[in-house]
């Protein structure tokens, strides 16, 4: 899938549009989608989903390009995909506050099940905070759930053993990547060793299709309508 990318910035405009912090999640939401019975072209340009990866949180929060998203040509349906990182609360109150000028019926609490909401425009917003729409973490985070056997699996609890006493040993990753750490620890285990996490996905080393994936994926569809 992935083989012919876009340049950074290079975006036509498109009826479907999700949004993202970065390549990690461009490249891996698709394998998860495609996973899911959403067909998937290795074009980007014929994607169902135009994912715009927007290089960091920061780009995306600012009112100027949220403001945007609603006055793009054809613009039908936006997807934001955030990390909630080590505040859930506050990262929801950010993104909704520059939205609600758009989208006023955005509800005051983030549903479990994601946020959708329509304007009078008959335009379609969708919000997914990682990982769960409710705790702090990122894709990482989610990516764990998705383990096979979960975070009973011995090896991913064995990872995260090692995690542990790397960091007693002086291991310089910072509190905020203990979910990287963990994840690319389990992944170096694996065969292949080192996948990245979209091959991850795609070689069923993750279970794409596992019962804690299934919220995201039901978001997804009826953000997009695929």
């Amino acid at each position: 899938m992935t083989e012919h990318r876009r340049r950074r910035h290079e975006y036509s405009a498109h009826p479907k549009v999700l949004i993202v912090e970065g390549a990690t999640e461009e490249f891996l939401i698709p394998e998860l989608m495609e996973a899911n019975g959403v067909a998937w072209d290795n074009d980007w340009r014929k994607a169902p989903v135009q994912i715009r990866d927007m290089n960091g949180t920061s780009n995306i929060l600012k009112k100027s390009f949220i403001d945007m998203q609603a006055v793009e040509t054809h613009r039908r349906a936006t997807g934001i995909l955030l990390d909630a990182d080590n505040d859930f609360e506050s990262r929801w109150m950010a993104i909704r506050d520059l939205c609600l000028p758009t989208f006023p019926l955005l509800d005051s609490k983030l549903p479990e099940s994601g946020a959708i909401t329509s304007n009078e425009s008959g335009q379609r917003l969708g919000i997914w905070i990682m990982p769960d729409n409710g705790s702090p973490g990122m894709m990482e985070d989610f990516l764990a759930f998705l383990v096979p056997g979960g975070k009973s699996d011995p090896v991913y609890a064995y990872a995260e053993e090692c995690c542990s006493s790397a960091r007693a040993k002086g291991a310089t990753f910072k509190d905020d990547h203990l979910a990287k750490a963990r994840i690319y620890t389990w992944l170096a285990w694996q065969d292949e060793p080192g996948r990245q996490l979209h091959d991850a996905v795609k070689f069923r080393l993750f279970d794409p299709m596992s019962a804690s994936a299934q919220p995201f994926v039901k978001w997804f569809r009826e953000v997009f309508e695929v």
